[in-house]
Formats: structure tokens, sequence, C-alpha cells
């Protein structure tokens, strides 16, 4: 079950906006890209599976993105984490090159939205959050 966000982090986030890398943990918590699909063009092994050439595998970057041996608290969407490397725009000679415009969007949006609604929360904080994707975090630290 997730918690659902703290009127605490909302009130964080609009006194401080620019003191909070919280895009950054956002984009790591709820990339907007999961996963990606590849073909193996030859045999190999990974963790000691066996994989041929011309098998589909499924690259989770969400999953990497909630590494335990990374992250503190992995599935907890934290305003303040100072360590928010993540794969939500790839990475490497992969990493999307408009990286730099979605981050942007984001703050921009974030505080549009922050502007716009003095204060929200869910209709029913009894239901569990499942967030928009398959891997949802707990909000609210």
């Amino acid at each position: 079950m997730v918690s659902r966000p703290a009127p605490e982090a909302q009130a964080r986030l609009r006194e401080h906006p620019d003191e909070i890398p919280a895009e950054e943990e956002f984009l790591r918590t709820l990339s907007p890209v999961q996963a990606m699909a590849r073909t193996c063009v030859q045999d190999t092994e990974v963790a000691g599976q066996k994989i041929k050439a011309g098998d589909r595998v499924v690259l989770v970057f969400g999953a990497g993105n909630r590494d335990p041996e990374a992250y503190d608290d992995p599935d907890d969407i934290v305003l303040d984490r100072r360590d928010t490397r993540h794969l939500a725009f790839g990475v490497g000679l992969h990493r999307c090159a408009a990286s730099n415009l979605g981050r942007r969007e984001l703050v921009v949006a974030l505080q549009e939205f922050l502007a716009a609604v003095p204060d929200f929360s869910r209709t029913d904080p009894t239901e569990p959050w499942h967030g928009p994707g398959p891997l949802t975090p707990r909000i609210g630290r």
C-alpha cells in the first residue's frame, strides 16, 4: 500500500521550490518510460540467465530506479533526497536527447499545478493509491 501525499510535502514544495530536487525524485519514482524491449543479437548470459540470439528481452528501467542497494527507502518519494541518479531518460549514449527539456517541463508543470491548486488530497484516503503505473511509490516524506 502506498501512503498519500502529506500536506507537509505540499507545503515544502510551495515554499521552497528551488531548494528541493523534487523533480529528480519524481522522475526516479514515476519515470515516463518504465521499460523497453530489445532483441538479443548474440548468445549471452546475464546473472546466470542464458539469453539466445533473437530472444526478446525487456529492460525494466523502473526497477533499476528502485534498487534497494542504490537507494535507502527506494519506494518512497523523499523530496530532499540528494542521490537522485536515475534511468528515467535512459543513460549514456542512449540518453534521451530531450531529457533537459523534459525536466524543465516537469518543473514548470509542478509549479503551475501547485499555484493553481491550493491544497489537494484523495477523496478516499482509505483507498490505496496505485499510481500511474506498475511501480508505484509511497509519497509523503
